[in-house]
């Protein structure tokens, strides 16, 4: 295992400004979604655009409903000289709206050190292996996706045998976006049949898709939270 595993979770949020027209029709779905039939829906939402409508106009004035209006009719220009005559704005009502959950990405950095010509031998075996791997297959019409990988962290028993690392969290389904190899970084020296002593690799893998919460229940081996 690489030392400095690090997991970066990340959510994507935008803003949405709702206005007072939106912030009314939010208010209103948030009385229609919490009944249980068609008829009280309906009887709700009748309910909650009526309270709405008078709760803000209680709170406007004559300058602030010409503005709406103005906007509303697409004349923004008109709008604009009134806020501005009058020194107020219409409030925004800028709320925050969840996008969803971003693409983790890992990367992962290895010295490879071959003491023999056998050892440099399976060293460029396996870099070759990655580099394959991460490939598509196909010509110039048709590409088929390249090989999907699984990362596991393991903690060794004995020569032969290991077991999962439980205190490092689980990776999903990854794609290798990006591999990047430097042979005798730091050195000169090579052996006799011209295999490089060392090599640097890095490897930069991505989740194949974003993850929800039940992802990351599953993964950490836990049963989904009752809602």
């Amino acid at each position: 295992m690489p030392p400095g595993i690090s997991f970066n979770d990340s959510m994507s949020y935008s803003s949405i400004d709702l206005g007072v027209i939106g912030q009314i029709g939010s208010e209103v779905i948030s009385e229609v979604a919490k009944q249980t039939s068609v008829a009280e829906a309906a009887g709700a939402g009748v309910g909650a655009l009526a309270g709405s409508l008078v709760n803000k106009m209680r709170k406007m004035n004559a300058a602030a409903t010409a503005s709406i209006i103005a906007r509303k009719a697409g004349v923004s220009s008109v709008a604009d000289n009134i806020d501005f005559s009058t020194r107020q704005v219409i409030a925004p009502n800028t709320n925050t709206t969840f996008q969803n959950s971003s693409v983790r990405q890992f990367q992962f950095t290895f010295k490879l050190v071959g003491k023999s010509e056998k050892e440099a031998k399976e060293i460029d075996r396996i870099i070759s292996i990655f580099r394959i791997g991460m490939y598509p297959k196909g010509n110039d019409v048709i590409l088929e996706y390249p090989a999907i990988w699984n990362i596991d962290f393991q903690i060794p028993i004995d020569a032969e045998n290991s077991k999962p690392n439980t205190f490092i969290p689980k990776i999903f389904s990854c794609y290798l976006i990006s591999m990047n190899a430097v042979y005798n970084g730091s050195t000169n020296l090579y052996h006799g049949d011209g295999s490089p002593i060392e090599t640097d690799i890095s490897l930069q893998f991505q989740e194949t898709r974003p993850l929800t919460q039940d992802d990351i229940l599953t993964l950490g081996g836990q049963v989904s939270r009752q809602r």
